[in-house]
């Protein structure tokens, strides 16, 4: 099924693409024989590699699935750190090879060296294998970064980290889908997608690559680091290429000449575009393209716009040709919605999904796009081999934020957690104002948008704004919970209870209630409390595919709000029940053997609110209420 045989004299370069440069179990101990120093292995032993070659293409993409592994499980030890074994020789010397450039043997080193560039490098140990795809072998050697833990411009050591997203890039686009992550700050992220950029637009012919952005700042910052890249390995390997046009934004790798006094242009004719989306989403999506790199999506209210028109330059019928990649961590919740949409629910967005375990505190795992959380490569607790200690940091990380949530401003905590997420839910977490408290919010919402039963509620206070809407802010009452109430208790208002916000694009009628009003107001001969109940009717549900398919979902019926008690005024007790149901633009079931309620809607002028005695079916089916004079609602008998 899988072989592997040494270079063979005469071809520089194995042009089988799936011979795989390879490095074994033998060669791994005769390199590193005279102990770990990897700079102790001659330079051109490490160059000329053996290869793994694969009978076809579903077996490599298999193989690279199986080396596929969560941060904290990829195991490297001394025998993975001979994958930088080229940077070394730079970081030791300043240079990668002192042999003239057309030499046989600067030749034979760099033709070499672009083959792994292009087909990435397996190492085996004899007890695990490795693969480290292309962009991120050539991200290691090649391309060197600001590295703020040393303080200094340098090559990125290995991270299980950065090697997990690279090869979830690889295995998204072998199997037809696109690239969507959702990452911690600070992992060097946009060096390592420039460096995607870069590969592709040093060895591979005629391809065209786009950069796109919300924001002109972070399309400038990225640019950036491709000017860096370009200059590092023009000034300091063989791999020189010129570029024209060369203006900002705009690369095309090509140079001119004069055959026989005719002027022509000669290169690999690959190109880079740079694109702000701010003012057009759907700014230069046309054309075919090999792959587009989307800066921080996690800010951009219109990713999805661009998307969906981009991915149909991106394929070829039912094949895709190239990857779309937005990698970012979450601003504002407005801007993040998108890729939270695409994150959370990646088979309708044809995104590549992956198990996750930390999607939220309950580590129930689900698909969802890839997500790179702070505990990932959380220094100190990674190895000197670049393991990270996961479970461990997250105990660590866990027990800092109790102490933070005491310090801290309650908005900034959750912003600080936004942006070092341990779940993704910590990641898409609600970060701005809204009607309840933020940090409980998002677990009862989701668990309503599930249909759980056991929901908790929010308590809140509606009340009637300037422009007559019904506005709605959190509250510190506390809802009745027990009858008759303990006449100690001094709770006779109570607390109104939400399960679940109203929706304005449902039609009249979704919304039902049940009223059950009092006579009169506070009052210490009675113990009867108002009350009233709202329930959303099971409702159908339709979700549209970018394809054009959609889906019908059948969301059970639910209770979603409800209030008991009694106010000192009469009219404030009715003024309460008639808010609620104005919040909900819910029709009311009233029971009328006391009218006060009734008579107050009416004067009022919503009894448009309010069912009438011949809509309720079972009142005839009982032969119930057909003497009784009332318009609307029911009498008890």
């Amino acid at each position: 099924m899988i072989s592997s045989n040494r270079f063979v004299p005469g071809n520089i370069t194995n042009r089988n693409p799936l011979a795989i440069p390879y490095i074994g179990p033998s060669s791994l101990r005769r390199m590193l024989k005279d102990g770990p120093d990897i700079t102790n292995i001659p330079l051109m032993d490490y160059v000329d590699h053996e290869y793994k070659i694969f009978e076809n293409k579903g077996l490599f993409v298999e193989f690279v699935k199986s080396c596929f592994r969560e941060p904290g499980k990829f195991g490297y030890n001394e025998y993975t750190q001979v994958v930088r074994r080229v940077a070394a020789e730079y970081e030791l010397n300043g240079y990668y090879v002192l042999y003239p450039d057309d030499s046989y043997d600067s030749i034979y080193f760099y033709e070499k060296e672009k083959e792994k560039c292009l087909k990435g490098l397996i190492i085996d140990d004899g007890e695990r294998c490795w693969y480290f795809p292309p962009e991120y072998y050539m991200w290691l050697n090649y391309l060197p970064i600001y590295n703020k833990e040393k303080q200094k411009v340098c090559f990125a050591d290995i991270s299980d980290a950065q090697h997990y997203m690279s090869l979830y890039d690889i295995c998204a686009r072998h199997h037809n889908c696109h690239s969507f992550k959702v990452k911690k700050r600070q992992i060097a992220s946009s060096y390592y997608h420039s460096a995607r950029l870069i590969n592709a637009l040093w060895f591979r012919e005629g391809v065209t690559l786009k950069l796109l952005a919300y924001q002109d700042s972070h399309l400038e910052l990225t640019w950036s680091y491709l000017e860096e890249y370009k200059n590092f390995l023009n000034l300091n390997t063989a791999w020189v290429r010129h570029f024209r046009p060369e203006r900002r934004y705009e690369w095309k790798q090509q140079y001119e000449v004069y055959v026989g006094g005719v002027k022509a242009t000669k290169g690999l004719k690959s190109s880079i575009y740079g694109l702000s989306l701010y003012d057009d989403p759907i700014r230069g999506v046309g054309g075919p393209c090999y792959e587009v790199m989307y800066e921080e999506p996690g800010i951009s209210p219109t990713l999805l716009n661009t998307y969906n028109y981009m991915k149909q330059a991106l394929k070829d019928g039912e094949i895709t040709t190239g990857l779309f990649i937005a990698s970012g961590t979450v601003g504002k919740l407005e801007g993040g919605n998108h890729l939270r949409s695409v994150i959370l629910n990646p088979e309708a967005y044809d995104c590549y999904g992956v198990e996750n375990r930390w999607v939220d505190s309950s580590g129930v795992v689900k698909k969802t796009g890839c997500f790179i959380p702070v505990q990932y490569r959380y220094i100190p607790f990674v190895d000197g081999f670049g393991n990270s200690d996961v479970d461990n940091a997250v105990d660590f990380i866990m027990n800092k934020r109790s102490k933070d949530k005491k310090r801290m401003n309650y908005e900034d905590y959750v912003t600080m957690i936004s942006q070092e997420p341990v779940t993704l839910e910590d990641a898409f977490d609600y970060r701005e104002s809204r009607f309840f408290p933020v940090l409980t919010i998002k677990k009862w919402k989701d668990e309503i948008e599930a249909g759980e039963p056991s929901a908790r509620y929010s308590v809140v206070d509606l009340y009637v704004g300037s422009d007559n809407k019904i506005l709605c802010e959190p509250s510190k009452r506390r809802p009745i919970s027990e009858f008759p109430l303990n006449p100690g208790s001094g709770n006779k208002e109570g607390a109104i209870q939400v399960w679940e916000d109203p929706d304005p694009s449902y039609p009249f009628g979704t919304y039902i209630a049940g009223v059950d009003p009092v006579g009169e107001g506070m009052t210490t001969t009675s113990e009867s409390l108002a009350s009233v109940y709202v329930f959303r009717r099971t409702i159908e549900k339709t979700t549209y595919r970018s394809d054009g398919s959609h889906t019908n979902v059948i969301i059970p019926s639910r209770l979603v709000c409800c209030w008991t008690g009694r106010l000192a005024n009469l009219d404030d007790t009715n003024d309460r029940i008639l808010t609620i149901l104005r919040y909900y633009n819910a029709r009311a079931v009233v029971e009328a053997n006391i009218s006060s309620f009734i008579q107050y809607v009416i004067r009022k002028k919503f009894q448009h609110l309010l069912v009438r005695k011949v809509e309720l079916q079972f009142l005839k089916d009982l032969n119930l209420n057909m003497k009784t004079h009332n318009e609307y609602g029911f009498k008890k008998t």
